[in-house]
């Protein structure tokens, strides 16, 4: 199972997987957690952007929209 840890504690850890839905594990059935050498966006995705999409993009990166709730 691959996706991104949203929160863990008592025994448990809340992953989102890549299509976006929630999976609440016990830490008993899980085996092995590591995190990935390599990123979930699909390699050289941004080369497929305009110039402006990219400038929107870091925009946002920096602005408190981004920030964790």
């Amino acid at each position: 199972m691959t996706g991104l840890v949203r929160e863990a504690g008592n025994g448990k850890v809340l992953v989102h997987l890549a299509r976006g839905e929630p999976v609440e594990l016990s830490l008993d059935e899980i085996d092995e957690m590591k995190e990935s050498d390599v990123s979930v966006m699909p390699e050289d995705l941004y080369r497929t952007w305009s110039p402006q999409a990219l400038r929107d993009l870091f925009a946002y990166l920096q602005s408190d929209a981004a920030l964790p709730q």
